[in-house]
């Protein structure tokens, strides 16, 4: 279970911006994934993409590893998995708003 929970959150926690930037980045733990510049990565990431149809699929992409990180944690939550869900919300509102300007 421990082993899902880390896949799928890998992907959504990477780009979270950090409570505590100052704290070193250990890529092994917690803070790792709390690391400001990689929401930043996959704000750029959104940005290139050429089409509004690719925008979409980014979208529902993010909303898919949403939901089942959702599902999972709904058995078994902690806190790196509540501020990965919190992250993954923060980025689909960033995604929007960007598509909207």
């Amino acid at each position: 279970m421990a082993t899902v929970s880390f896949f799928i959150l890998h992907a959504c926690l990477k780009l979270a911006q950090a409570s505590n930037a100052a704290a070193p980045i250990d890529p092994e733990g917690p803070a790792f994934y709390h690391k400001p510049s990689m929401l930043a990565a996959y704000q750029a990431e959104f940005d290139a993409l050429p089409s509004e149809e690719e925008q979409n699929a980014f979208l529902e992409q993010m909303k898919e590893m949403q939901q089942k990180a959702w599902k999972h944690t709904n058995s078994y939550i902690n806190w790196d998995q509540s501020k990965g869900i919190a992250c993954m919300n923060e980025l689909i509102a960033i995604c929007k708003q960007r598509k909207a300007e």
